[in-house]
């Protein structure tokens, strides 16, 4: 019966997304040589040539693939071959179930000890020779951050290490050198590849001497802390959930899903981990002591070596831990993350390797003598008791950044951010004290509980108000606001009426409030606003000493912010010194390769340092990190990375899967912003906003943002509320759309119903069509708030069939087809009902993160990596699963595009370590720092290495495309727009940058891929 239902208009292939008067010029796509050699052997639709254009683009040398013509398989095969032997060696890790005893008493002596397995006799050894170890290393704080002592296990038995100091008492050295550090290989140098786990590993692998060698070790570290962070922790914005204790479920209804949650979660240091992971009847459970770890922080070299057994005891029981917690979270990390990529991409991001030189000892002291230099001139400081504005100020120092604490209120959640670029906080109460604001001729001041207000002196022999307060302020510089009223007079300032009552008194002067300007009587909060704006213009208000207060406080603070924030990580940094002279030196920081429940690395100094700047003290930190004679660092900047995820996963649930297909894709590759055709541009003119706050309000909506947090960001940039508000909801709906409730399509019906809803619906309606692989979901409803009580589209489908087919039927057939009908009535639509977007520029993708919601299991695109509990989504129709949803959307959408941005970068580091190896290119791995990678690279192969860096952008781009089902190739993302080749350390080439000793350091250079193929002629081979 089903060939009745047939239609007369045939049904087109969907049409670009037309929502704005943009005119589609066809997208520029590497060549079909190119092509082939990625997806040949791949099943894809033909090159569109309505679509695109064949630029004529030089083809490099080609590596033979490991699985030819299919890009996907390639990396799948090489991180296979990559990171087999360290996979082997961390599923033997697992395994190790007979664990050696531990030594009943540690060997005292400099070095490596071995204890025999049989009975522990000690033997001095010069490295421990295993395949795998559990480390963990102790520092004594007081003297530095050398290693003082050192536990590791394997199979083979127990090893301890005790430096020259603990034992002989040797002088603390005045420079760190590689002799220093904890040997873990041979010294002859022919070394194997070998695993090495611990908790927090980066910290001990900065203390061991092989990772300082000119040519990288084989030794891979292994963090079981990045494990737990990137399956079980918290985010900073779940903290307060997570620390919640004795919460009232049945009065807080809204986090009925908080107590599984916190079942599910923990924090990631190695006693809580411990506590989460080892249950208490656990026949291998040990006691795991922290006090002891107080000795190693506050106590000296001597206390430590009194307690030698009792802290190297501590040291190898946080080996057992750490071993325990590793075993227990290796099937599950193995189940999350089931790529080799990934775990290879963990392991280098690990190995960072930063060479430095003798800038870095005059680095400080040049910064902290400037540092001194500007503070010096703040002479407010020393007179602020009699300031008629500040005296109540809290000039106590923060014990953590060293700045006053008033100060520290004019920038918004200054904690752990870059006050240099932190933006000033209009609201606070502080700053109109800076600026010595006066209401006509009176100073203004602010009382808590009364908001803002200004002082009259109270009139001799005058009347005061009966039961009038008596505000306690102490030392109040009555003398000082006296002057300044008489100065404001001489300068012929007006008094003003006055509108209000006096509402208190404070010292020999009556505190009037500041007029409201909605409600005369109210509390002001602020004045910096856009309510008081026209009292400024009209000289009311006036700041009386802008420029003077301006210059000697705001700006020449700014100036030593960013030193004051950082020195403290600065001076925690180790750096080797490679020479008696201390002119070249390395530091291999302790970056944790998954610090972040996206997996994004993290160091609380490199990957949070900025851009050097003009006149801010230390900004150029980066800079010290300079390629030693002979080398160049050589590296580039993944181009608009996290936006090209975002939009190839919208065009992947196109119906035709075309890269470019989405408005959103296709302004990602060809917007041009002098053209006025960029995103940012294009969402401003829709929008009726600048291009600035169209790009906040792009990126804040990519990574989550709605229209209330969209409407505040332009508060913020002096739109009024109404009007902000207003902007923001048609912001929303011409780049994400409006949303509907969608329902699925029935495949069986989905061939009948598609050409009967394209001839009788609206374009729009047919636009508003989302499809997902082979998946069609209809637009039922825009009532996304109300219950679905009648599915229309249904209705209207039903009712068609009915009557155009009715005379057409038989009678002998009739009951049949009221069957069928009553079936297509039940089955035409699943009963799921979904929210998606439809009618903006971005609704693809959003409809693509919104979908993926859905799944069971949350995971990345391409590696299949999945998203940790602290955001996972709870199971569908569990206690609270909606409020848990609504809660951390934002965070799980962000999840998502940023941990995808790491799968990237994990496949960018394998592929361009294969090529290296494969053509003898000299070049080791040195930081990458969230969209960027930065190699050491031998003057003699710099060239060639840009080529590597340029053919693995192709290579990832390629196979991440196809993992989402697209096979063209935009020559405008195929390549990096430029590869860096630079002395030093810097975001940009031309950036310019000021060693300590006031000499400039030379540009660098930065070449497009066509220079780079001319200088190599193509040849990744010498």
């Amino acid at each position: 019966m089903l060939k009745l239902f047939k239609y007369g208009h045939r049904c087109n292939s969907l049409t670009f997304l037309r929502l704005t008067s943009i005119e589609r010029k066809k997208i520029p796509i590497v060549s079909e040589d190119l092509h082939d050699y990625l997806f040949k052997n791949v099943s894809r639709s033909p090159l569109d040539k309505n679509r695109y254009i064949i630029e004529n683009v030089e083809i490099p040398e080609l590596p033979k693939l490991y699985s030819e013509g299919n890009i996907l398989k390639h990396f799948e095969l090489l991180g296979k071959e990559m990171n087999m032997t360290y996979d082997n060696y961390l599923l033997k890790a697992f395994e190790m179930n007979d664990i050696p005893k531990m030594p009943e008493e540690w060997n005292f002596d400099v070095g490596w000890t071995k204890y025999d397995l049989i009975n522990n006799c000690p033997k001095k050894v010069d490295y421990p020779e295993d395949d795998f170890l559990i480390f963990d290393v102790e520092v004594c704080v007081k003297d530095g951050r050398l290693p003082t002592l050192a536990v590791a296990l394997s199979s083979n038995g127990w090893y301890s290490w005790c430096s020259e100091r603990l034992i002989k008492n040797t002088p603390v050295p005045p420079y760190s050198k590689i002799n220093h550090l904890i040997p873990l290989e041979s010294s002859n140098g022919n070394n194997k590849e070998k695993v090495v786990i611990g908790h927090n590993i980066s910290f001990d692998r900065s203390r061991v001497k092989e990772q300082y060698y000119d040519h990288p070790s084989k030794t891979a570290f292994w963090d079981t802390m990045s494990m737990a962070i990137a399956m079980y922790s918290v985010s900073d914005s779940q903290t307060t959930f997570y620390d919640k204790k004795d919460y009232n479920i049945a009065v807080h209804s809204e986090h009925s899903w908080l107590e599984k949650w916190k079942e599910s979660v923990t924090k990631y240091n190695l006693k809580d981990l411990y506590n989460f992971l080892v249950p208490l009847d656990d026949e291998k459970r040990i006691n795991i002591d922290k006090v002891a770890r107080d000795l190693f922080i506050e106590g000296d070299i001597e206390q430590i070596r009194d307690e030698f057994q009792y802290l190297t005891n501590y040291c190898a029981n946080d080996v057992l831990a750490t071993l325990h917690v590793y075993q227990k979270m290796y099937k599950e990390f193995m189940y999350r993350f089931p790529s080799e990529i990934t775990r290879y991409g963990m392991i280098k991001m690990a190995n960072v390797y930063l060479p430095i030189n003798q800038y870095w000892h005059t680095f400080q002291e040049h910064c902290d003598n400037d540092s001194k230099e500007v503070t010096s001139g703040l002479h407010i400081k020393n007179t602020y008791e009699k300031d008629p504005w500040m005296f109540d100020c809290d000039w106590s120092n923060d014990k953590n950044l060293h700045l006053p604490k008033w100060f520290l209120n004019c920038f918004p959640k200054v904690k752990g951010k870059n006050l240099d670029d932190a933006e000033i906080k209009l609201r606070s109460n502080e700053l109109p004290k800076v600026f010595g604001v006066c209401y006509g001729i009176y100073p203004i001041h602010f009382i808590k509980n009364y908001g803002w207000g200004y002082l009259k002196p109270i009139e001799r022999n005058g009347i005061l108000p009966k039961k009038l307060p008596v505000f306690d302020v102490y030392n109040i510089p009555e003398k000082e606001i006296l002057n300044v009223i008489n100065d404001n007079i001489k300068k012929g300032m007006s008094e003003q009426e006055e509108k209000n009552k006096p509402v208190g008194r404070v010292g020999s002067f009556l505190f009037y409030r500041l007029p409201h300007p909605t409600n005369g009587a109210g509390n002001v909060g602020a004045i910096f606003s856009k309510s008081y704006q026209s009292l400024f213009e009209s000289k009311i208000l006036t700041p009386t000493r802008g420029t003077e207060i301006a210059n000697s406080i705001i700006n020449d603070l700014i100036k030593t912010m960013y030193w004051v924030s950082f020195r403290k990580r600065f001076e925690d940094e180790l750096p080797i010194w490679k020479d008696d002279k201390c002119d070249n030196g390395v530091i291999a920081p302790s970056v944790v390769p998954a610090g972040t429940i996206t997996r994004r690395s993290t160091h609380k100094l490199w990957l949070t340092a900025t851009s050097a700047k003009k006149d801010i003290i230390g900004s150029n930190l980066k800079s010290l990190v300079q390629a030693p004679q002979g080398y160049k660092i050589v590296g580039a900047d993944v181009d608009s990375q996290e936006q090209w995820l975002a939009a190839i996963m919208g065009d992947s649930i196109r119906k035709d899967k075309y890269i470019g297909d989405s408005l959103f894709s296709y302004l990602v590759l060809m917007g041009n912003k002098n053209e006025g055709t960029d995103l940012h541009t294009v969402v401003a003119k829709q929008s009726g906003i600048s291009r600035n706050v169209a790009k906040i309000l792009n990126y804040a909506r990519l990574y989550g943002s709605g229209p209330t947090h969209a409407a505040s960001v332009l508060i913020k940039h002096n739109i009024p509320e109404n009007q902000a508000k207003e902007l923001a909801q048609k912001t929303f709906e011409k780049t994400k759309g409006k949303l509907g409730v969608y329902l699925e399509l029935n495949q069986k019906y989905k061939e009948f119903f598609l050409p009967w809803y394209k001839n009788t619906k609206e374009k729009s309606d047919w636009e508003s069509l989302v499809f997902v692989n082979n998946r069609v979901f209809v637009k039922i409803s825009d009532e996304v708030n109300k219950k679905l009580d009648r599915n229309i589209v249904r209705d209207e489908f039903v009712k068609y069939a009915r009557t155009s087919l009715t005379n057409d039927i038989p009678n002998s057939e009739m009951e049949n087809f009221n069957l069928l009908l009553n079936s297509i009535y039940k089955d035409c639509f699943k009963n799921t009902q979904y929210k998606l977007f439809y009618g903006g520029i971005e609704s693809d993708t959003f409809n693509f993160l919104n979908l993926i919601l859905d799944e069971p299991e949350l995971r990345t695109p391409v590696l299949k990596c999945k998203l940790g509990n602290g955001f996972h989504p709870r199971p569908k129709y569990s206690v609270g699963s909606l409020q848990f949803l609504n809660y951390f959307k934002r965070s799980i959408t962000n999840w998502v595009i940023q941990s995808s941005a790491v799968d990237f970068l994990h496949m960018l580091l394998l592929n361009m370590e294969w090529l290296c190896q494969k053509y003898n290119i000299d070049a080791r791995f040195c930081i990458s720092i969230h969209d960027e990678v930065r190699y050491l690279v031998k003057d003699d192969d710099v060239h060639r290495a840009a080529l590597a860096l340029n053919l693995s952008n192709l290579m990832v781009r390629g196979a991440i495309s196809q993992a989402l089902g697209i096979y063209q190739i935009p020559y405008t993302t195929a390549f990096f727009s430029l590869v860096d080749i630079d002395t030093i350390l810097r975001k940009e080439v031309n950036e310019v940058v000021t060693r300590p000793d006031q000499t400039t350091v030379e540009s660098g250079v930065a070449l497009t891929y066509d220079e780079v193929f001319e200088k190599t002629q193509g040849k990744l081979s010498n």
